[in-house]
């Protein structure tokens, strides 16, 4: 039964008496004012604004046109009125706009009283260069200069060795060699190695496997190993696949904190191991001698990132202008020496064989009459990156720039200034930028020549080259920022010139440093998330981070005797700790800023509670997400970097409800269905360079995206990522029905990825993971044909999702326990329906019983993200609360407790501190329970009926152990609060629904003497409430 309560609610209660109604955030696909939009049909939204009791709206008009006043007679668009509730996500349907075209609209609504309310204050969007020709002859430059050659260092590496002269085949040649250290701390242990065959090397260092390769002659590999590194020390440098008279060089320089060095390389006293047999080895010749001579080093030297340059005269006052820049991989434009905007790490990652992303920005204000210089500082980014599991395989190629600045003077005319053969570059001095390596700069070659014009000594002309990708589109989600500034809050000195830094958080960024160090002082800064066991020392990054690149991650600053402030361009970590080394003295208050930088989605909720622990792990899943929002939602920020579709398909509710997310999360979309496809299927990872494969990983990872167009549709009420990519789902869906036996994939690599180690439970079927996704996917997609009117595609996904459940019910399901197997399992059947009703009950009896008899440890890894709401939903909501507050291993109370944790672990491990390093520390697909207290505690959720949270379902779970409890979430409607404290058996809550929002509120059943403002109300089940600020109280029934 449902009681309408909004309008009888008028006649009993007090109504507030406030101010006018106003149509405030109106917005164009999710941004106000956006410079560029490229598609003829963005959304537009607005919302209400006003104090009385049940304001909605229930038509709207909106108009459209090339100028203000023509408004009053649009000549783009005027819907006339449209009876509908809906204010977010309204498609554009007026005259198609040409390029660089300013459209104004406003909008106007008849409220529920069917009073027509004033017009909107104006408001624009601009077009943006909507096809290539747009650019004005905007050509594609780039440096003229050629990769040098990099070699193992002459000073460090050893003599040529081998086993034995003759060619004799061998299985696996291992030479070695023991060293000690002394009792200082490593900053640095880099290492480099080269064998003189195409045969496999692979090098060990203290029993630990460093980096293998199969790169032929004369190709050196190069790792840092400080972390390695103890008092008593064995290298070994192992063979396959070669002959005994395979020449081998080594060499590591090691530099302690004091500054002071030890060299170990390759020399007569190694020893070469042949099965059981050792022997010395034998000494071919010197290092750089005939006949073997050097070995270049493997990956290839990066380019120095460089400046771009042109100066041009504006003769008269400006009006308007605008600079469209796409600089790949990342730029920064400076106008007349002053940073133009404030994006870094711009443009967003795409697959830039087939699209890549363009910037605009007002520069008006930057521009003087005169003579000025535009210049582009232009780094590898994503496009020129080599380090990613060691593999130039993933390489698009050199960095390249394409710029338009768009001219316009208050007389009408206008000027242009465009990239082409008449542009100048020079290096920068910052050496080196790479994504997962650092900045590398050298202060003695910075120079200030591109902050004015004029100046051309040693500027080469730039060459043009061939588009480095064949399409640009607007960049139309936030941004990458810098969000925050954050002081440290400690820092201590751990040897000679190196100090650590604790920024107090994990965070994604930078580190900024002041400083004025004689001339050639080097200074490194490494970070990491977590210190050794010694709480002093850096173990400079997880050793799985090392598996995927091989590289040593550390920035280097070399000094040139003046004073500078430093922070990276083109790079950024994951880390609370950065160690400093090379200071003279030590770092003084403000000398040391950490700058927090990720796409800039701001934050939309809030929790609070009567138990801190809840407060604080509800922060964590939030700055866990945003710490791998770069453009793509990163699995984490100092590792792989990569958007893993698993990761994604777990931290949707998080990502959703506390944070602006829509344009973002319709990005990644889009960068999932980026064409070309693979027969098989949709890419279950977005990699850190050029697509090599979109097959599917594991159908799980893999159909992803589908999920994500799913919740943007739910959540922010945008159907577009649907429709665009309607086709590709659809044949993505029927490849498995066609290839999947007993409709079951046979593709599942990944299933519940990092569970915990050590705790007992039934073991996780991949297969059957990807069965359920397979069921929900195919039930999801059946909404959206329906939607788009296709009732047969609709039909048929229906039939499919069915014939899917019967199959996973008839292979696994467990009919006399009542259960999948495991609490995974349960909780996706419960969660995506796949359970058959009558059975609802002893299946969720099923799962509670799991955690009842582990001790309530959550057992879980990345599928994990459906256990609390199920138990919850199934009346077990004092459980789920239980195991996320249980501070014993594993999970997150855990790693507060033991680790002081501020962002949510990948994986957790109780072996030891060492171990739990080795995984990632900020990881987002675990965040889940932030959402959990959101939907569930605070009872905050868009209704299943009707999306973008027009209609709101309140259904707060109230555990016997919360106090009190406070939130809030900002949705396109506007703000819904709730509120709610318990004494003893009394329960007070008080809820606010925003203007144009409707809200069906749902309460347990075990409650009595309920009423709404003061007035009794006869049934706690589907009270459907209109907007206005509310207080129910009633008393909890006690158990008999």
């Amino acid at each position: 039964m449902k009681i309408i309560l909004g309008l009888v609610l008028l006649l009993v209660s007090v109504q507030a008496v406030g101010s006018e109604i106003q149509l405030l955030d109106l917005k164009c696909d999710c941004r106000v004012t956006p410079l560029a939009v490229d598609r003829q049909d963005p959304l537009l939204s607005w919302r209400l604004e006003g104090e009385r009791r049940g304001l909605a709206q229930r038509a709207y008009q909106i108009q459209a046109a090339t100028s203000k006043a023509k408004l009053k007679r649009p000549d783009l668009w005027d819907s006339r009125w449209v009876e509908d509730e809906k204010s977010t996500a309204i498609p554009y349907a007026g005259k198609p706009f040409s390029s660089k075209q300013r459209i104004y609209w406003r909008v106007r609504i008849k409220d529920d009283q069917g009073t027509a309310l004033p017009w909107s204050e104006p408001t624009w969007f601009d077009s943006g260069l909507l096809e290539d020709g747009d650019w004005q002859g905007a050509e594609w430059i780039a440096c003229t200069r050629k990769i040098q050659t990099e070699y193992g260092p002459s000073d460090t590496m050893g003599p040529w060795i081998a086993a034995r002269e003759d060619d004799e085949p061998a299985k696996k040649i291992s030479y070695k060699i023991k060293f000690s250290l002394p009792d200082k701390y490593v900053v640095y242990a880099g290492a480099w190695w080269n064998h003189m065959s195409k045969g496999e090397i692979e090098l060990m260092v203290n029993g630990r496997k460093g980096l293998n390769g199969t790169e032929g002659p004369p190709t050196i590999y190069y790792k840092d190993y400080s972390f390695y590194m103890q008092r008593e020390n064995e290298v070994s440098i192992n063979l396959t696949g070669v002959d005994l008279s395979t020449p081998v060089s080594f060499g590591m320089k090691i530099v302690f904190a004091d500054g002071s060095k030890q060299i170990i390389q390759t020399s007569a006293d190694w020893v070469v191991h042949l099965g059981e047999i050792k022997q010395p080895v034998k000494v071919v010749c010197g290092y750089g001698k005939p006949p073997l001579g050097k070995a270049k080093i493997s990956p290839r030297a990066p380019l120095e990132v460089a400046w771009y340059k042109k100066d041009f005269d504006v003769p008269k006052e400006v009006s308007a202008a605008r600079l469209y820049v796409c600089g790949l991989g990342y730029n920064e434009p400076y106008l007349n020496g002053e940073k133009v905007g404030d994006h870094v790490l711009d443009p967003g990652q795409t697959d830039y064989e087939n699209v890549a992303l363009y910037s605009v920005f007002d520069v008006r204000d930057q521009i003087k009459q005169g003579t000025n210089s535009l210049s582009i500082l232009l780094g590898d980014g994503w496009y020129n990156n080599d380090r990613w599991f060691s593999h130039s395989r993933y390489l698009y190629g050199k960095p390249g720039l394409r710029a338009y600045l768009d001219i316009r003077y208050e007389d009408g005319t206008h000027d242009k200034l465009v990239t082409g053969g008449d542009w100048r570059w020079k290096g920068s001095g910052v050496t080196m930028s790479n994504l997962f390596l650092g900045d590398y700069i050298d202060y003695r070659k910075w120079h200030s020549e591109w902050e004015k014009p004029g100046t051309q000594t040693g500027w080469k002309q730039v060459r043009k080259v061939k588009a480095l990708s064949p399409k640009l589109i607007a960049q139309d989600f936030p941004p990458i920022r810098v969000v925050r500034e954050i002081d440290p809050v400690k820092t201590w000195q751990i040897g000679e010139k190196t100090w650590v830094v604790d920024v107090g958080q994990n965070i994604s960024g930078w580190l900024a440093l002041d400083f004025n160090e004689p001339e050639g002082t080097t200074m490194r800064i490494r970070a990491t998330e977590m210190l050794l066991e010694d709480g002093k020392h850096l173990d400079n990054v997880p050793g799985s981070f090392w598996s995927c690149h091989s590289s040593p991650q550390h920035h280097q600053i070399i000094a040139d005797g003046k004073s500078h402030s430093w922070r990276p361009y083109f790079s950024y970590h994951g880390f609370r700790f950065a160690e400093i080394h090379g200071l003279s003295k030590a770092p003084t208050p403000g000398q040391i800023k950490c700058l927090v930088v990720h796409s800039d989605t701001p934050v939309t909720a809030t929790f609070k509670s009567s138990d801190p622990l809840l407060d604080r792990i509800f922060k964590m899943g939030i700055q866990t997400h945003l710490n791998n929002m770069h453009s793509v939602l990163e699995d984490c920020p100092h590792r792989e970097k990569c958007q893993w579709g698993g990761d994604l398909h777990t931290s949707w509710a998080t990502g959703f409800h506390t944070l602006d997310s829509a344009s973002f999360y319709r990005q990644q979309v889009r960068l999932f269905y980026t064409p070309p496809f693979d027969p098989k299927g949709i890419p279950g990872r977005i990699g850190v360079g050029k697509r090599h494969t979109n097959k599917t990983l594991d159908f799980t990872w893999s159909v992803s995206p589908l999920f994500l167009a799913w919740h943007n549709y739910q959540v922010n009420g945008d159907f577009q990522s649907a429709g665009d990519h309607y086709d590709v789902m659809r044949k993505f869906l029927q490849y498995f029905e066609k290839n999947s036996p007993d409709l079951l994939p046979q593709i599942h690599r990944y299933g519940d990825h990092a569970a915990p180690e050590g705790i007992p439970r039934s073991p996780a079927e991949s297969q059957l993971i990807a069965a359920f996704n397979f069921y929900a996917a195919a039930d999801r997609f059946a909404d959206f044909a329906e939607l788009l009117g296709k009732a047969d595609d609709g039909q048929w996904s229906h039939d499919l999702a069915e014939r899917i459940r019967k199959s996973i019910i008839q292979k696994y399901y467990d009919p006399q326990k009542k259960t999948f197997g495991n609490g995974v399992h349960d909780s996706l059947a419960l969660a995506f329906g796949v359970v058959d009703p009558s059975e609802r009950e002893d299946v969720a009896t099923s799962l509670a019983k799991i955690y009842q008899e582990n001790g309530k440890k959550f057992d879980g890894g990345f599928m994990s993200y459906n256990i609390y709401p199920q138990l919850t939903e199934n009346g077990y909501v004092d459980l789920a609360l239980d195991m996320l507050r249980n501070p014993n291993y594993p999970g997150i109370a855990q790693s507060i407790r033991d680790y002081d944790a501020t962002t949510i672990f990948e994986k957790f491990r109780n072996d030891s501190r060492g171990k739990q390093l080795r995984h990632s520390l900020d990881h987002h697909a675990m965040n889940h329970p932030t959402a959990w207290m959101l939907n569930y505690l605070a009872g905050i959720r868009c209704h299943p009926d009707e999306p973008g949270f027009r209609r709101i379902l309140l259904q707060p779970y109230i555990p016997t152990n919360l106090e009190w409890m406070e939130a809030d979430v900002k949705t396109a409607y506007g703000v819904i609060r709730s509120a709610w404290k318990q004494e003893g058996e009394h329960v007070n809550w008080s809820f606010t629904i925003p203007p144009n929002s409707v809200a069906e509120v749902s309460l347990p059943e075990a409650i009595e003497n309920l009423d709404l403002d003061g007035e009794k109300v006869a049934s706690n089940n589907n009270i459907e409430l209109s907007a206005g600020h509310y207080i129910m109280s009633w008393t909890n029934k006690r158990s008999k």
